[in-house]
């Protein structure tokens, strides 16, 4: 390495070993005095150089923990329920004509509800009626036949009996046995076509009048007076098949109320029920369960339970006297499973979680407080405090 190297390198390393430090200029601002509040807001305005800090104040509503009874029941979803009920159902095929009823109309019974006609098909009513025509010329035809060979079989064995009592019985006569089972086997054979070939023949006539009954139009009559209920409209010359469903026709002289569930354990038999209603300022109703289906099929999976008013004219009052009215209105159905007295209460929603842990936060001192506590029975509104807190203790609720 040369001389010259040597001597850049050292400069080099010398230079970057002491850095030169160039002056930085000032950058940081005036402190801004800070004002509180106990100083006076007034202070502030007077000087533009004072920043004004407003107190800060939180509004709890809060609630104190006393002694009270809680309640607990269970709800379930209901509706009205009238026992006799009657689903319309389309008998066979058809091609919709009229509808002779409305949605929540009132008919009696024998009243046309439905009509219907079909498209008309002559020609295989015709054929029809010729193969019928054809099939009992066949069998009057194969009964004479075999009515004739029938009286012939009797006259050979009357003509064998003959020649036995010529012989005066000294000689056996084979041929009167077999004349015998000639007869018998006529008559069998006489038998079994006839009554085959009417069995086949009433088939035939069965068909044709189904085919005739079909080519006709038909109405719909109401089985019983009730209610129209959950109709089902088609269009002017729709195709309908056998069993759809037209409507429901309730006789709502008598109605229940019905719940179905997958779990009605607790509505047991016998069990005291409160009924309310989605109306406004609707009274409470009671009754009592009277039926309930636990035992389900393969293919259910609800059960249902059966309740029945205690004073069903008071219900019926709340629609003025008409059970239509009161079809649309939603029902709670509610029993009661705890009733304890004497238990310390806060609100439920003043409960908070922390893992597996509960908590509330309490007031005390003007200050919010963290604590802990056991929850016992809860209801919608209370819950039962068994740990934690004492009577009068102040709760936040939000």
């Amino acid at each position: 390495m040369s001389i010259k190297k040597i001597l850049v390198f050292i400069v080099s390393a010398l230079v970057a070993a002491c850095p030169v430090q160039m002056p930085l200029p000032d950058l940081a601002l005036p402190p801004v005095p800070v004002l509180y509040a106990s100083q006076g807001q007034d202070a502030a305005a007077a000087d533009p150089n004072l920043m004004f800090i407003s107190p800060r104040s939180v509004v709890y509503v809060t609630e104190e923990a006393h002694i009270g009874s809680l309640v607990r029941s269970v709800g379930f979803d209901a509706r009205l329920h009238f026992p006799k009920t009657v689903s319309i159902l389309v008998p066979r095929d058809g091609m919709f004509a009229s509808l002779e009823v409305g949605a929540h109309d009132w008919v009696e019974e024998g009243d046309p509800i439905i009509s219907f006609t079909v498209v008309s098909n002559d020609l295989e009513i015709d054929e029809a009626a010729l193969a019928l025509e054809l099939a009992e010329s066949a069998q009057r035809r194969e009964i004479d036949n075999l009515e004739t060979a029938l009286t012939d079989a009797r006259s050979r064995l009357e003509a064998a009996k003959e020649a036995e009592s010529t012989l005066g019985g000294l000689t056996p006569a084979p041929n009167v046995r077999r004349a015998e089972l000639a007869v018998q086997a006529a008559e069998a054979n006489l038998e079994f076509t006839a009554y085959n070939g009417e069995r086949n023949l009433d088939f035939m006539r069965a068909r044709l009048e189904d085919m005739r009954v079909r080519n006709e139009g038909f109405t719909i009559y109401a089985p019983i007076s009730g209610y129209i209920y959950d109709l089902v409209y088609f269009a002017v010359g729709r195709s309908v098949p056998a069993g759809q469903f037209v409507c429901r026709i309730s006789d709502t002289g008598a109605f229940q109320m019905i719940v179905s569930g997958p779990n009605l354990t607790q509505l047991r038999l016998g069990a005291q029920v409160v009924i309310e209603t989605s109306r406004r300022d609707s009274p409470e109703f009671t009754g009592r369960v009277v039926g309930n289906s636990t035992l389900l099929g393969r293919n259910e999976t609800d059960s249902r339970a059966i309740i029945a008013f205690d004073d069903p004219e008071a219900f019926l009052e709340l629609g003025g006297g008409s059970i239509h009215r009161l079809i649309g209105f939603r029902y709670r159905a509610g029993i009661q499973q705890a009733d304890i007295q004497n238990v310390l209460l806060i609100p439920r929603r003043a409960v908070s979680n922390e893992a597996s842990y509960r908590f509330v936060n309490i007031l005390e001192d003007g200050l919010a407080k963290k604590r802990y506590v056991v929850v016992g029975l809860t209801n919608a509104d209370y819950a039962q405090i068994l740990d934690g807190l004492e009577p009068g203790d102040v709760v936040i609720i939000n």
